[in-house]
């Protein structure tokens, strides 16, 4: 899996548009279902071998790109792990729910 991440990272660098965030998508969903305990970060990095800074950066792009919502703490700090830990919970992505109100 660490092969396969390393390889996704480096394609998200070179796409653009759409196909950014379905690989960045892809990348957060594969960190997400990583079966880790604490400490959070170094589990991924030896897992998926992405830093925690590379996951943080595709995070704050599917932010900005309005694909996902980072959960925030009262102070407004990103809660990250958190906001993976729910995505683990429900996968369920606003693509589905588009799709789904499309149909009716």
């Amino acid at each position: 899996m660490e092969e396969k991440a390393e390889r996704l990272a480096l394609l998200l660098k070179l796409a653009k548009g759409r196909d950014k965030e379905r690989l960045a998508w892809r990348i957060i969903r594969m960190v997400a279902f990583t079966p880790c305990r604490e400490p959070f970060w170094e589990c991924v990095k030896r897992e998926t071998g992405l830093s925690e800074k590379k996951v943080k950066e595709i995070m704050d792009y599917l932010e900005k790109a309005g694909e996902l919502t980072i959960i925030r703490s009262k102070d407004g700090r990103h809660l990250y792990v958190s906001t993976l830990r729910r995505i683990r919970r429900s996968p369920v992505n606003l693509d589905r729910w588009i799709k789904v109100g499309d149909a009716s």
